[in-house]
């Protein structure tokens, strides 16, 4: 290989030779302490399924003879598990921005909407999410690769061979950094050129798609072959069908302006190359939290492993002490003619006693009293563990004594929840920078036209075909992120609370609701959807475009929104704009005073008014009642009104 030549320029062969040697550095562990740590994170948090020697018991006996009971004790796992568990807890639901000029962007995005929610249940996105945020816990750092398989999906048509072809589909698969190669002295994930991505495939499905390479594909070595830091732990039982193969990403760069995609198994066998039409790397990493130097993330499992580790000691040391001495052990001593068959269950100890005539009584000898010590070591343990995971026992479902207030244990539990927020925003925007290339598959890929289901308000479904080019406007996508607060029952109870004394809350059914963990927008989606006409009507009087005002507008916030408008002094020099804020206002105001009261409480409060909707006045006419009394006005004119009421007798006899 020149060196005045980029590597990737050359041909498929040689480049895949090449990529062969970087997988050696993964291959090389024993001289990385950060790959150490992916196996000894892996071992530690598997370690009741693979430490286990035997099948008839989950301890071990280590020891010359086997004497000392090994007893591994999860906590640590069981707080990650809790830990994932709150950080996952949503239902994933992503919001689509689109950038249209036309007067369908409502439809557009609605489609963007309708598909992120079909790519989710068909990708079991969520499920795939956890085990996403789970290894990154674990190993520091994990991936989610988006990519189109064109041999999935419907059938639609068949080449002239007879051969079967596919409309395609999404595939979006987790892998963990054993399986993801790239140059790890590159800190940024958006400053790499390229990401290899290794997957298990069968040979027998290579063959059926590439019958030209079947010998070399027969002759690629299985995945149990593989020499690995994880041979043992994962690759020690398996089939001789499945190989690996290798899906290399280069993005477009000066030096490749098209990019490059390559697909290998060795330097003879490449299954596809050619220009990379993802036009980028369909690959995004969850790193939570960084390592300064490289592109790796830190292990946060490594924090509770040496606590874990003491605690395990301390058990075994316990659970040593009593398997040895769990039988009661009596002391006989040597000629007291005591007779031992008798008394079952028990070990006596035979002992010649010193300066007692005749021997002594039978005594227990108390073998199995392990140290307090010992014990108290394990409870400081299992606190200091507590305390690394971020989780405290509120948090946990285990309220500290004394505390039993929701809004106390609800400022407990946010508190604990500042960690997971963290955590948290490095798994959201993988998942949306996922989400996106999702997007972008389709937009590129799905030339046969798909079909989407379209979900209306009240939960009824339709389906609507679509092809790529209907995704064009779709730009961004961005998950709707619940507070972290309602996670909890605590939170939410606490934020039912509140909104029911501020007048959010206006049925039990709403304050149930929250109860429940139903989002909090629905509450107050109707201001929100006004606030968003409000700004949309600033913009438009500032082009100059007309704006209407309707009699169910809330015309106070109305006005407010928009004399917020003549606050610029530039505006305040447009004689033209500002006549026509000035129109819009006094239409509002206008408003305001002409429309009937009852229909405006309706409107703000969702609510009938007490006393209920006010009498029709019956029409005059004949036969009807007859037609209101004038009754004379203040000036002493006649005005339209109820005659006035005799006034009523004073009870004190006093004259009128």
């Amino acid at each position: 290989m020149s060196r005045s030549t980029y590597w990737f320029k050359e041909d498929g062969a040689t480049v895949a030779d090449k990529l062969e040697e970087i997988h050696g550095t993964w291959v090389k562990w024993s001289a990385n302490p950060i790959i150490q740590s992916w196996i000894r994170n892996s071992i530690s948090y598997y370690s009741n399924v693979l430490e286990p020697a035997a099948w008839e018991t989950s301890l071990n006996f280590e020891g010359e003879q086997g004497e000392l009971v090994k007893m591994l004790v999860p906590e640590a796992r069981q707080l990650v598990r809790q830990f994932i568990s709150l950080v996952t807890k949503q239902r994933l639901a992503f919001q689509s921005v689109a950038m249209s000029q036309g007067a369908d962007v409502a439809q557009e995005t609605r489609l963007g909407n309708s598909l992120a929610n079909q790519i989710v249940e068909e990708q079991r996105l969520d499920g795939k999410g956890e085990r996403l945020a789970e290894m990154a816990y674990v190993l520091g750092i994990s991936f989610l690769k988006t990519t189109w398989r064109s041999d999935k999906g419907k059938p639609h048509a068949a080449d002239i061979d007879g051969n079967v072809l596919y409309d395609g589909d999404l595939e979006m698969s987790v892998y963990g950094p054993f399986d993801v190669f790239f140059d790890y002295q590159i800190e940024e994930w958006d400053q790499l050129d390229w990401v290899e991505v290794r997957t298990m495939k069968s040979r027998w499905s290579l063959i059926a798609q590439f019958p030209e390479l079947e010998q070399e594909i027969l002759s690629l070595p299985t995945t149990r072959e593989w020499n690995g830091p994880q041979t043992s732990a994962y690759y020690g039982v398996g089939s001789e069908d499945m190989v690996f193969c290798y899906e290399v990403y280069h993005k477009p760069t000066p030096a490749i302006p098209q990019g490059r995609m390559l697909m290998y198994s060795d330097e003879r066998t490449i299954y596809f190359d050619g220009p990379n039409k993802y036009r980028g790397i369909p690959v995004e990493p969850c790193k939570p939290e960084p390592i300064m130097g490289n592109g790796f993330g830190y292990p946060q499992l490594s924090n509770l492993l040496p606590t874990q580790e003491m605690m395990d000691h301390s058990f075994s040391a316990i659970a040593t002490n009593q398997a040895a001495f769990a039988v009661q052990n009596v002391t006989v001593p040597t000629g007291a003619a005591i007779g031992v068959q008798s008394i079952n269950g028990m070990n006596f100890i035979s002992f010649t006693p010193q300066n007692v005539p005749g021997g002594g009584k039978p005594e227990s000898l108390q073998l199995t009293q392990s140290a307090p010590e010992t014990f108290k070591f394990a409870d400081v343990l299992r606190d200091r563990l507590v305390s690394l995971s971020g989780l405290n026992s509120a948090i946990r479902g285990q309220p500290p004594a004394g505390v039993t207030s929701g809004t106390a244990i609800a400022t407990l539990t946010s508190n604990a929840l500042e960690f997971i927020t963290s955590f948290s925003k490095a798994w959201t925007q993988c998942l949306e920078r996922s989400m996106m290339h999702a997007i972008n598959a389709y937009r590129e890929f799905a030339e046969v036209p798909h079909l989407v289901r379209l979900v209306g308000k009240n939960h009824q479904a339709t389906s609507k075909e679509f092809v790529g080019g209907d995704l064009d406007p779709i730009k961004a996508v961005k998950m709707t992120m619940s507070n972290p607060l309602l996670m909890t029952i605590a939170g939410r109870e606490s934020i039912a609370d509140k909104c029911l004394k501020s007048g959010m809350v206006k049925s039990m059914q709403e304050y149930f609701s929250i109860l429940e963990g139903a989002p909090i927008e629905q509450l107050y989606q109707t201001e929100l959807s006004e606030n968003d006409l409000m700004l949309a009507e600033n913009d438009a009087l500032m082009e100059g475009e007309p704006v209407i005002a309707l009699s169910t507008d809330d015309h106070a916030a109305h006005i407010r929104q928009h004399t917020g408008l003549l606050n610029n002094p530039s505006i305040r020099f447009n004689n033209e704009r500002v006549k026509d804020i000035l129109n819009h206002v006094i239409e509002h105001e206008t408003l305001a005073k002409d429309t009937d009261p009852f229909l405006t409480a309706m409107v703000r409060t969702g609510r009938m008014p007490e006393g209920g909707p006010p009498p029709d006045e019956p029409m005059p006419g004949p036969g009807g009642p007859p037609p209101p009394q004038l009754a004379p006005g203040p000036t002493g004119a006649p005005q339209l009104g109820p005659k006035p009421a005799n006034p009523a007798k004073d009870q004190l006899g006093r004259p009128a």
